[in-house]
């Protein structure tokens, strides 16, 4: 729980929660058209980046994983823990972040470098 309560606290806000299936907080998704949207908001299409973290335990220790260097990388690596996560119920636990969450929120890329100093564009 340590290393999702670190990644969380690199959020502003949290705007949908849930925990084995059932909501935590509210959701904000009103409607397609609409999703995330101030009433009276124009709408933008400018560029942003999206950070995705994936936090997962499984029991045991043979899933290492190695360097992620490229997309082919990242998915071989998700392959694997796809794969292992099925194996006799050793996913203990998985939780998936990703900012920003609400259509119109923004990260500029000196935000992105600031919160995820390791991170590698793909």
């Amino acid at each position: 729980y340590q290393l999702s309560t670190v990644e969380r606290s690199k959020f502003d806000r949290e705007s949908i929660n849930k925990f084995g299936g059932k909501k935590g907080l509210e959701e904000v998704i009103e409607d397609a058209d609409n999703l995330g949207r101030v009433s009276g908001e124009v709408p933008t299409n400018k560029a942003t980046s999206a950070v995705v973290t994936i936090i997962y335990q499984i029991e045991g220790d043979q899933t290492k994983i190695p360097t992620i260097t490229s997309r082919s990388d990242l998915k071989n690596v998700l392959l694997r823990v796809a794969a292992d996560a099925q194996t006799e119920e050793c996913l203990l636990g998985a939780e998936v972040l990703w900012t920003p969450e609400r259509r119109g929120d923004s990260m500029t890329e000196q935000e992105v470098v600031s919160l995820y100093p390791e991170l590698r564009i793909l």
